[in-house]
């Protein structure tokens, strides 16, 4: 697997820098947002390989955030990786489709390392619209 871009939005300091730390393992480069706005605004100007997306952040939620990366053709197929404290069934429902991976916090970082690998295969199924 070759190195990704990596976009990690995330509002917590300390739940950023590990996920930086851990991906920074295999040799993936890291870049984090603190809302998702600038997240959005960072995605279009520079395209990254994978988002990490919170869903609880300052401005809007990591489900509205995944839906404007949809609407925009440039970043609409961007694998995305859910990072979430409610990981219920009713949460993924409400997320709605396309996510490359649903992870509950705090986020054990092999199965972060494992959901990034996977979603960074290039024969992995691409989102739904």
């Amino acid at each position: 697997m070759r190195p990704a871009r990596v976009l990690c939005v995330e509002d917590d300091p300390v739940s950023a820098l590990l996920v930086t730390q851990a991906l920074g393992l295999d040799g993936h480069q890291v870049r984090v947002a603190g809302t998702a706005g600038e997240a959005l605004r960072l995605a279009q100007a520079d395209p990254p390989d994978l988002m990490l997306i919170d869903f609880r952040l300052p401005d809007f939620g990591g489900p509205e955030l995944h839906r404007c990366l949809r609407e925009n053709p440039r970043l609409a197929e961007l694998p995305c990786i859910a990072l979430t404290a409610q990981a219920t069934d009713d949460d993924r429902r409400a997320a709605g489709p396309g996510w490359a991976a649903f992870l509950a916090k705090p986020v054990d970082l092999s199965v972060l390392r494992h959901a990034v690998a996977a979603a960074l295969q290039p024969d992995r199924p691409r989102p739904v619209a």
